[in-house]
């Protein structure tokens, strides 16, 4: 499956990764979202009531890990 995501995600991550204390969010990133299927992505606290678009609220590295929400937009194979 391929990802794609906003420019703003891009620009938002690029800030957050150059600070000491998210040097890890990049790999923790990578390891969720890629090599995965759209099911397994679905996988977090879903915010919205969408089974087509779904808003997924998803703590990456356990409880002291990072916190993302994102919209899922399955069309495809992307």
């Amino acid at each position: 499956m391929d990802l794609y995501c906003l420019e703003d995600f891009k620009v938002e991550f690029d800030k957050l990764k150059s600070k000491k204390s998210y040097k890890t969010l990049e790999q923790n990133v990578i390891d969720y979202f890629f090599g995965k299927t759209s099911q397994e992505l679905c996988s977090g606290v879903r915010l919205n009531n969408s089974s087509d678009t779904p808003y997924i609220k998803k703590r990456l590295d356990g409880r002291g890990g990072f916190r993302v929400y994102f919209l899922l937009i399955i069309k495809g194979d992307s």
